[in-house]
């Protein structure tokens, strides 16, 4: 409970504020969205296919009746808490990424920067971190898919 806990109050505290694309834009239809990786970009190739499916389920068909979109996203970094800093700051993990939201046309209707951030706590802590000295990526990359796709539908769709 509490590992769902932290990302809801997170995810609660990033978009407080925040106008969606659909505020300035009207309603919109997203009908693909594609998911790449920037040069440079060190994550697992896996991370990028779970965000391109969490993200189209998320994402793609929410406002039948709106305007046709696209939506690409740039995953740029991923960072994973290492076994001797789990001991010391915690489980942080995150997941970067540039997004742009674009009309029929092509036409850039928004571009943002989002990031997620996802905190892991494995039942044996001494286990997997000191074992092999970095985050469970099978465990948390698809915290990191899912939230990453859930800041963006937020700030898309509001």
């Amino acid at each position: 409970m509490r590992a769902l806990l932290i990302p809801v109050l997170l995810l609660a505290l990033a978009v407080a504020g925040c106008q969606s694309v659909v505020d300035h834009s009207g309603p919109l239809n997203i009908t693909s969205v594609s998911v790449t990786t920037a040069p440079g970009y060190d994550g697992p190739a896996e991370l990028a296919r779970m965000v391109r499916k969490e993200a189209t389920r998320q994402l793609a068909g929410q406002g039948a009746s709106g305007e046709p979109a696209t939506v690409d996203i740039v995953l740029t970094q991923v960072w994973y808490t290492d076994g001797a800093k789990a001991l010391i700051i915690g489980t942080v993990n995150r997941v970067r990424a540039d997004v742009t939201v674009r009309d029929a046309s092509g036409a850039v209707l928004a571009s943002f920067e989002q990031k997620a951030d996802v905190f892991y706590q494995p039942r044996n802590l001494l286990g997997p971190f000191i074992l092999n000295g970095r985050q469970d990526t099978v465990m948390v990359d698809p915290k990191l898919a899912f939230w990453l796709a859930q800041m963006i539908r937020l700030r898309i769709y509001g």
